[in-house]
């Protein structure tokens, strides 16, 4: 107690004494500027995830730094969702900042603006600004709604020869080589908004000779796809702008191809898998709309896309499927024509619990006994699927969702003896709707289940007015307190 005692008494002698001495007798506490005392690469590495604009800017905090931008290795301009009448200012600010910059050697090089034919001659002086300092990632997004065709951004030739890029992502550019591309480097490529006429990405493979990632978004011009050689492991389609009048068919060769995605829209192309031997995840999260609407076809279209698909993904381990997809399986379900997936691992669903799509989730549990792993994303698709098929769709879908998983008299052998894990994300549980009795099926019938982890989705402020988080713990109560075959498994909700 004593030393308590005097520990306190000191502590308040501190206190007054320096309580009662005039401000300028009282100890000044110096503030201190933390950023300023920073070594320079670390300034830099910040100065990295900044826009250019602000880079500059620091140039008159300090005199220390008044020089420091011009060293940055990591240039990105960006004029993207600003007025029109701004962008010859941008354009300028660009040739005025590249004159500045004293880094010998630049890691990335970005710009993003709506690019038309007039700013060429200072695009191509920016290109070369690029290759002179062995830019490794290359950015080029020239996307402009009114500037299609004829209008794109042609690349020099002197790119299509370049060791030092490690990364390009090019979007709205021409790509027309004159010769061989030798790209030695290049290890991630992603092209937008580009006619690739006949066999330019077997060029491309050919010329990058360590390229692992390659992403196709919004192009157009090629019916195959053919990739051999090489260190190609991801490809991802992602949409497809058909310029031609009538459906087509584009054929995948990738026998290398470790990962595929196809996403996105489709217009009126149709994608045929002819070899994917190497691939072990596949995610098909796409929708397809035809150019040639026929109210009679019957969806012949849709089918023999999907029925070849479901012949070619048979041996991947681990599968992805959206919205679409599992909506025209609902109907090969409701036809007689099921799926096979015997090597299949970890399913992964990209869908809403709601009847159009119950015979589809149905399809694939029965056709994927060896599943291990099981993933729902319950959140509703981006797009408007309903769109792309005609009235007649309707007509497919009239199942009582309350009582359609206790009326199914299929054996589900991976529920039967092989899943152990269920992640559900985008959980809404009304008492109304089916994703409910969905998860107790899923309980009630899986008996080597050992987790179902459940996301719900999250509730915003009108929704807490409504009860909706009430709602939600109630729903999770009920969820524990089902039946469950599988004695050991943990129910996991968050929120």
């Amino acid at each position: 107690m004593e030393f308590l005692s005097s520990k306190k008494e000191k502590k308040m002698e501190f206190l007054s004494r320096y309580s009662q001495k005039p401000d300028s007798e009282r100890p000044k506490i110096q503030t201190l500027d933390r950023i300023t005392v920073l070594p320079d690469t670390i300034l830099l590495h910040i100065f990295s995830f900044l826009p250019m604009e602000d880079v500059v800017k620091t140039c008159i905090l300090s005199k220390q730094w008044r020089f420091l931008w011009t060293t940055v290795s990591a240039l990105m301009f960006s004029h993207r969702n600003q007025p029109d009448e701004d962008l010859c200012k941008f354009i300028s600010f660009v040739d005025k900042t590249l004159v500045l910059i004293n880094c010998p050697k630049l890691k990335i090089f970005s710009v993003d603006f709506a690019y038309h034919r007039r700013f060429s001659a200072d695009v191509n002086v920016w290109l070369c600004f690029v290759t002179k300092h062995g830019v490794e990632e290359l950015k080029l997004d020239f996307s402009n709604k009114h500037n299609f065709g004829s209008g794109l951004f042609q690349l020099p030739q002197h790119l299509y020869s370049n060791g030092s890029f490690v990364k390009l992502s090019l979007s709205m550019c021409g790509i027309v080589p004159k010769g061989l591309i030798s790209w030695k480097s290049l290890k991630s490529l992603t092209i937008g908004s580009t006619e690739l006429s006949g066999n330019m990405i077997g060029n491309i493979v050919l010329g990058s000779p360590v390229l692992n990632f390659l992403e196709l978004f919004n192009c157009w011009g090629f019916d195959k796809l053919e990739i051999n050689g090489g260190s190609l492991r991801k490809l991802v389609i992602n949409g497809y702008l058909n310029q031609k009048k009538g459906d087509s068919v584009v054929e995948i060769w990738a026998p290398g191809v470790r990962s595929l995605d196809i996403l996105g829209c489709l217009h009126g192309k149709i994608i045929q898998l002819e070899n994917i031997s190497s691939t072990v995840d596949a995610k098909l999260d796409f929708y397809l709309t035809k150019i040639n609407h026929d109210a009679d076809d019957d969806f012949k279209m849709e089918k023999f896309m999907l029925s070849d698909m479901l012949v070619s993904i048979q041996l991947i381990k681990y599968l992805t499927f959206g919205t679409w997809f599992i909506e025209v399986l609902s109907m090969l379900e409701i036809k007689g024509l099921p799926s096979v997936l015997p090597k299949c691992k970890r399913l992964m669903l990209h869908t809403p619990i709601q009847e159009r799509y119950l015979s589809g989730i149905v399809n694939l549990l029965h056709s994927s006994p060896d599943v291990e792993t099981l993933i729902i994303n319950m959140t509703p698709p981006s797009f408007e699927f309903e769109t792309c098929f005609n009235a007649k769709i309707s007509n497919f879908f009239n199942v009582d969702g309350e009582s359609y998983w206790t009326s199914k008299q299929k054996l589900f052998r991976c529920l039967d003896l092989r899943l152990k894990t269920i992640r559900i994300s985008g959980f809404e549980g009304r008492h109304c709707g089916l994703e409910i009795p969905f998860l107790q099926f899923l309980l009630k019938s899986s008996r080597a289940l050992e987790k179902m982890v459940i996301n719900g989705r999250g509730v915003g402020q009108d929704d807490l007015v409504r009860g909706a988080f009430q709602d939600q713990l109630q729903v999770a109560e009920s969820l524990l307190s089902f039946p469950r075959s599988s004695k050991g498994a943990v129910i996991i909700f968050k929120h």
